[in-house]
């Protein structure tokens, strides 16, 4: 993987990561909602993104306190004939999930050293002895 790939990975997951730690945490206390008048909506609550299918009477966009909500927390997602419920920590840990394998698996090789680690000090005929790949200094 090039290192610009790599990079370009890692920042986009940690980013969304942090996104969703930050909207996971505040959506305890706090209720976002956005209703169109086109047959859906969109809200977050809970530590949960729901999704409704049913048909709403105009636009509307609102925020507020959560503490008088009736509903208790949401582990599981549901799938019911109006609305999906997906808790937040099923992408949060998909995200992160990804960005630690990519952290982990696609490290550059250490100074002196092959991409299969092998220690080319000394070497002098400019490919790895032990997986033919041609270096230079």
């Amino acid at each position: 993987m090039k290192p610009r790939s790599r990079r370009f990975i890692l920042c986009a997951g940690l980013s969304l990561t942090f996104i969703l730690t930050v909207v996971w945490s505040t959506s305890w206390w706090w209720t976002a909602a956005f209703y169109c008048d086109s047959s859906f909506g969109i809200a977050c609550y809970r530590g949960v993104v729901t999704y409704y299918f049913s048909s709403f009477a105009g636009t509307e966009w609102h925020l507020r306190y959560a503490a008088d909500s009736e509903y208790g927390a949401i582990w599981w997602p549901r799938l019911t004939y109006l609305f999906v419920l997906i808790p937040l920590w099923i992408p949060w840990l998909a995200f992160l999930g990804e960005t630690m394998f990519v952290w982990f698996r696609f490290k550059p090789p250490a100074p002196g050293h092959c991409q299969c680690g092998y220690n080319l000090a000394g070497n002098e005929s400019g490919v790895c002895p032990e997986c033919g790949t041609p270096f230079t200094e």
